[in-house]
């Protein structure tokens, strides 16, 4: 054991490197371990000047038994840090989950590019800590909006079988979303095959593929988003990389057919909306060809009554309740012929391309009828030309555009005479809503010839929701910023600081009455309606001398005694509520009498009962246990009527019942005055009696007789 942990040590010290490796990877977990919510940004923002972006950050829950509800956070632009947000997430993320959520990032000034961050600073109102809470990327602001299109390559065959789901996804794009997508379906078959795009087969093998925008290959219908409540994922892939705020580069088409229809002439016009050093980028073309039909055409099927698509979108219950082997069935978006589409043709784009100057270039389709596709083309067969825009190195296709070919090729249209920027908005600096209350904001733009697009934003749309269009809910007491943005190159701004008050207490809940032992301390508690008041609550105490107030809402009793605790809203409406509460004195725990009592006969006397403790106010009830003896006048008065002994006892009239005893003797009176008769004559040897007749008659001494 003894040489294993000296190999192991050497193992450890001998390599600084390793050591330093060991170091680092503490380092690097130690924010983890630190836990909270770290971030990361997952797009660049391409928006236009004037508008505002979206990035799109996710967000990683790292601390057990923590369910994160919101987020705060910051973002840092131009050199400065924004005031900090709040976000409350639709539901709580647990442990180890993750969520996307989308961030405004508005855009500067002028085009341009640069890189922005976001910070998440606080977790369920709390300071992050994470480590990893930062998270940045690049900001490009656009002179005008641009439409990116998704383009969806499906690479298929008729002999495969299990392409038919890449047929009915392009399909399905085609009839639900044809304003975001264009379809190119390359086929590597002996009828349709398309040789221009070898290279491209080579470089995403294996049927069938879809290619999203040139680089990402994703699965075909469900694609990267699909769920179990919506399994045509495809869709929303396409949707995520699409629209407005996807790409730079404007690019527009027009084509027509040669004269003896066996060339088609392809010009395209390119327009940077954001200034770039230099141009990346190139050019590619292809034409695809709709509704291609023939007695030869046929394809594989391996869905033919596969239960697993009996629900799916209608495009692939076309397989589902087709045979396994389809004939007769029309070929869409099928290219007939391209060129540099594996990584753009060269030159095609110059290297320097001036912010909103338009490029135009040419590219000539000829020999047609020496392509395999083309034999299948009728006269009204619809024909569309292609223009993509490559990256090179990456082969991304960074936007797109569809025509059909026509007869002739006009001129483009020239960019529209730009209006002026917004120069100045105007606002309330300050407002007071009531809760509940809806508003609306006016902002009043200069010069009156701008015309650009206001946006608002609320700074915490926790207290103020904004309803769209200046128009905003009060829904929680607070103050917050709402402001107002110019959407175009300017970005003039105004803010309104707007503070939504608490309603009056409209009603305070006391218990009416509440009853306490002497010396005890308790406590009241105001519930007031609506429960969105915040009023302060006062106290007051009727009779200070029985409620001792110590703190709002926490009393003691300190004398036995009854008064009223008022309870008092300190807004406009001075609701009021009361409870009487009583103090109770305590039980008598003693009582003191003088154990015995003597008494003259017909002598009045009281006696009176020590109670203890002294603040008992129990009344004592007075008992004489032989009332011929002793008479009770009153409590605690007695007179003594008659000689002997009794006893007389205290009890307390309360829950104890104390009691206390005094034996009283009541003496009986000397002997005032003896009477005989003065003389007396008897017969020699009688007998006789001498009655002594004493006075008072109730004495009761003793006569002794002597001769």
């Amino acid at each position: 054991m003894k040489l294993f942990l000296q190999s192991l040590l050497h193992r450890l010290y001998s390599s600084r490197i390793r050591f330093a490796v060991i170091i680092l990877f503490c380092l690097l977990i130690s924010p983890i371990k630190a836990q909270n919510v770290s971030c990361s940004v997952s797009n660049k923002v391409y928006v236009a000047s004037g508008q505002t972006g979206k990035a799109r950050v996710l967000l990683n829950n790292w601390e057990r038994n923590y369910p994160v509800k919101s987020i705060s956070y910051t973002l840092y632009l131009n050199g400065t840090t924004s005031e900090e947000r709040n976000i409350e997430l639709s539901k709580p993320l647990t442990y180890d989950e993750n969520v996307s959520i989308d961030i405004e990032v508005p855009a500067a000034n002028r085009p341009g590019f640069d890189a922005f961050s976001v910070t998440i600073v606080k977790v369920n109102g709390q300071p992050n800590r994470n480590g990893f809470a930062t998270s940045g990327s690049e900001r490009f602001t656009l002179s005008r909006a641009v439409w990116r299109k998704a383009v969806v390559e499906e690479l298929t065959a008729m002999d495969c079988p299990h392409c038919p789901s890449g047929i009915a996804s392009l399909e399905r794009l085609n009839h639900i979303a044809s304003d975001r997508v264009i379809g190119l379906a390359a086929h590597a078959d002996h009828l349709l095959g398309a040789g221009d795009y070898y290279n491209v087969f080579r470089k995403f093998p294996g049927r069938p593929k879809i290619v999203l925008n040139g680089k990402d290959v994703v699965s075909a219908y469900m694609g990267k988003s699909s769920t179990n409540q919506y399994s045509f994922g495809l869709l929303n892939d396409v949707e995520q990389v699409s629209g407005f705020q996807q790409t730079p580069v404007e690019v527009k088409i027009q084509a027509a057919w040669s004269a003896d229809r066996k060339s088609i002439e392809v010009r395209s016009s390119t327009t940077f909306r954001c200034p770039i050093e230099e141009n990346p980028y190139r050019l590619a073309y292809a034409l695809t060809a709709d509704n291609l039909k023939d007695p030869s055409f046929f394809q594989y099927n391996n869905f033919s009554h596969d239960s697993e698509w009996a629900n799916s979108v209608p495009e692939m219950q076309f397989f589902y309740h087709a045979d396994r082997v389809v004939r007769g069935m029309p070929f869409n978006d099928v290219v007939l012929s391209a060129t540099g589409i594996d990584n753009g043709i060269i030159n095609s784009l110059p290297n320097k391309m001036s912010l909103d100057k338009s490029f135009e270039h040419t590219h000539l389709f000829g020999n047609l009828p020496y392509y395999k596709g083309f034999r299948f083309v009728k006269k009204d067969t619809k024909v569309h030309a292609i223009v993509l825009v490559i990256d090179p190195k990456t082969r991304e296709i960074i936007n797109a555009e569809r025509c059909v070919v026509g007869d002739k090729i006009e001129p483009f249209p020239k960019d529209p005479v730009p209006v002026p920027n917004v120069q100045k908005i105007i606002l309330p600096e300050n407002q007071i809503q009531q809760l509940n209350n809806e508003f609306t904001l006016q902002a009043k733009t200069f010069p009156q010839e701008a015309t650009s697009a206001i946006v608002w934003e609320v700074a915490d749309n926790t207290i103020i929701s904004s309803l769209g269009g200046g128009k905003f809910r009060a829904i929680k007491p607070g103050k917050t910023t709402i402001i107002a943005r110019a959407q175009d190159a300017g970005g003039a701004m105004a803010k309104c600081v707007v503070t939504v008050l608490a309603p009056n207490v409209a009603h305070i809940e006391l218990p009416a009455t509440l009853t306490q032992q002497l010396n005890s301390e308790f406590n009241l508690t105001a519930q007031v309606s609506p429960k969105e008041a915040t009023s302060t609550i006062v106290w007051e105490v009727q009779d200070k001398n029985i409620v001792a107030m110590l703190a709002d809402g926490k009393f003691r009793a300190i004398k036995p005694g009854k008064t009223t605790i008022t309870a008092h809203a300190q807004d406009a409406g001075g609701v009021t509520a009361q409870c009487v509460v009583t103090v109770l004195a305590p039980n008598v725990a003693r009582i003191e009498l003088p154990a015995t009592l003597t008494q003259q006969l017909n002598s009045e006397f009281n006696l009176t009962a020590q109670v203890s403790p002294k603040e008992a106010t129990s009344t004592i009830v007075w008992e004489v246990q032989d009332k011929n003896i002793v008479a009770m006048l009153a409590d605690g008065k007695f007179r003594a009527i008659k000689p002997g002994k009794t006893t007389i006892i205290a009890r307390a009239q309360d829950a104890g019942g104390v009691t206390a005893q005094c034996v009283v003797t009541v003496l009986a009176p000397n002997v005032a005055r003896i009477e005989l008769p003065a003389t007396l004559t008897q017969q020699l040897n009688s007998e006789f009696n001498l009655t002594a007749q004493v006075s008072p008659k109730e004495a009761t001494s003793t006569i002794v007789w002597e001769v």
